[in-house]
Formats: structure tokens, sequence, C-alpha cells
């Protein structure tokens, strides 16, 4: 053919070229479908994300302090101020400085048994204070001198009732311990005079020492018979430690 027509294939070369072309398309179909198959076939394993720690515990309420009863004053400074310099000889716990014990105020510590009563004892006691725990020697069980000493007072005109305390009780400067529960008595006067205790007690200190309430059962559990003795003694209800916990909370 010349050239003003241009070159064209023959017929049967036309054929052919569009017969392989046609089987060309035709396997990459056949493989794309067979890969595909094959990949829906095999399990792929999931990997999950680590897992995001867990979220902080939530931090607990502000517990706002409670109005104190105008009765009940803070510890000032200058009343805390001179135990530490024990060695000083201007200080007012030396024994050169002639400090008379009845000078000193008078401490009641308000808290129960099993909150540190002891170790306030003991630190009193190395900062040379008279201090007592629990029992007042020569005058029985604190708990009990401190129920004659209400009964004489409650009711009396009397102004400041320190000396008569000491008088029934001895002559101690810190009474860190006052509770006394002898078999089937509860006698907590912290707990149930406590109005007579600021009412006859005007230049006295009043220590309220606590513990978590879980911390407190779990104390008085392992020293004694201490909770078989509250608990079958105390106002509680009911008579466990569920109930002895509801009145420890309610009391403090």
């Amino acid at each position: 053919r010349n050239r003003s027509q241009g070159f064209r294939f023959p017929r049967r070369a036309a054929q052919g070229k569009c017969q392989v072309g046609e089987r060309f398309m035709r396997m990459r179909l056949l493989v794309a479908c067979l890969t595909s198959t094959f990949l829906a076939a095999v399990p792929v394993p999931r990997v999950d994300p680590s897992p995001s720690p867990p979220p902080p515990p939530p931090l607990p309420p502000l517990v706002k302090p409670q109005q104190l009863s105008p009765h009940v004053k803070p510890l000032p400074r200058s009343f805390l101020a001179p135990i530490s310099p024990l060695s000083s000889p201007t200080s007012p716990l030396n024994a050169s400085s002639g400090t008379s014990m009845s000078s000193r105020p008078l401490v009641i510590v308000l808290g129960m048994p099993k909150t540190g009563t002891e170790s306030i004892a003991k630190f009193f006691t190395c900062n040379k204070w008279k201090s007592s725990h629990w029992t007042c020697p020569g005058h029985g069980h604190c708990g009990q001198c401190l129920l004659r000493w209400v009964a004489a007072v409650a009711g009396s005109s009397i102004a400041d009732g320190a000396d008569l305390l000491r008088e029934a009780c001895g002559d101690f400067d810190v009474f860190s311990q006052i509770d006394y529960e002898p078999s089937g008595a509860c006698i907590f006067p912290q707990v149930y005079y406590l109005p007579t205790l600021l009412r006859y007690l005007p230049n006295a200190y009043f220590v309220l020492n606590t513990r978590p309430t879980a911390h407190w059962l779990s104390s008085v559990a392992q020293w004694g018979n201490m909770l078989e003795r509250l608990t079958q003694a105390c106002p509680i209800n009911p008579r466990n430690s569920t109930g002895l916990g509801q009145w420890y909370e309610a009391i403090i």
C-alpha cells in the first residue's frame, strides 16, 4: 500500500493482537481475584492498642474545720514554744527555773484509747511535765477519780475546778487517757461530761487526737479483750465492730 493510505495490519494480524490483549486482561483479572480471595481467607491477627493506665483515684473532699466551742481555745505558740529548748536556763520547763507544777495549765486529752494517748503522755513526760495515762497512782483509774470530780463540781458556782481535779486525781499536769472500761461498764468522761470539763476547766487545754476508723478498730481488736469489752458495755448498735466504728465516728 502507498504511504497516503497509511500502514495497517492485516485483518488476521489485528484479530490476533486483540485476542492476545483480551487473554492478557483475563489473566490479570484472574490473578487479582485469586489474590483478593487469598487475602480474605488468611486471618490477620488483631493487635489491640496498648491499654491506657487507669485514672488516678479521686481526691478526698476537703474537710472544713468545725467551729470550736467558745470554751475551747487552740494551743498558743507560747504554750508549745518552751517545750523544745529544755536546756535553756530561761525555759519555764527547766527544773532550776522555780516553776511549780500547780502553775502550769492542765492538759486534758479527749481522744479515745488506742489513738496515741500513751505517746502523748510520754511526750509530755520527756519534757518534765507530770503526766498520767489511764491510771492516776494513788487515786485509782483516772476515769474513776474524774467521775468523782464531776460529781463534786457539777452545778456549783466554782469558777475554776483545776485545783479540785488535782486533789481528786493527783498532782498531774497532763491527763492523757481518762476512760475506764471495767467489766460491764463504759466510762468515757471526755464524751459524756465534756460540757462539764469545758465549764469548770476554763484555763485548761484540750487535745482531740483521732485516727482513721478502720485503723482504730484494728488496733482495738489486737489489744487484749478491749473489742469485746467495748462492744458489750458501750451504747452501740449493732454490738459488733460495725456498731463500734459508727459510735467512734459519732463522738469524734
